[in-house]
């Protein structure tokens, strides 16, 4: 390896299951190229997952931030979207049915694959989400 090597801070974001195991695969190419992610502390994971219950090389530290609606409220947005319209102007963007095709007919166990589910937490949640993200500061993501 190189003696004077030149990095670049990085933060590297895997949204979702998918996200995640894309994650996965790159901390285990740093740990196979420099022997671990702690000899590489320029690289910096975050993984924002739906499926609490999924494992992955990420559960339980810093860098493992999981999001959800509840039955009950993800319930109440398909049935009374009219609820929605000023917060996020829900009728505007989303096809009910699309969203209603979630399995688990709540985000907390995952959003099915369906990238109207997940983008949704942007808009449903978006200060749960700003107060699990570690640069909450400087968010500049979704809502307000």
């Amino acid at each position: 390896m190189a003696e004077n090597m030149r990095v670049f801070k990085t933060l590297v974001i895997g949204l979702g299951s998918t996200g995640t195991e894309i994650l996965e695969s790159l901390a285990d190419r740093i740990d196979w190229e420099v022997g671990g992610l702690s000899r590489a502390p320029w690289v910096e994971f975050l993984a924002v997952e739906t499926d609490v219950a999924k494992p992955n090389r990420f559960n339980g530290t810093d860098d493992f931030k999981t999001l959800g609606v509840p039955a009950t409220a993800w319930r109440d947005m398909l049935n009374r979207p009219e609820l929605y319209d000023a917060s996020i102007a829900l009728n505007t963007w989303a096809d009910l049915e699309t969203l209603g095709q979630l399995p688990a007919q709540s985000i907390d166990s995952g959003a099915g694959h369906i990238r109207m589910v997940g983008g949704s937490l942007c808009f449903i949640r978006p200060t749960t989400m700003r107060s699990r993200m570690p640069f909450r500061n400087e968010w500049h993501g979704c809502g307000t």
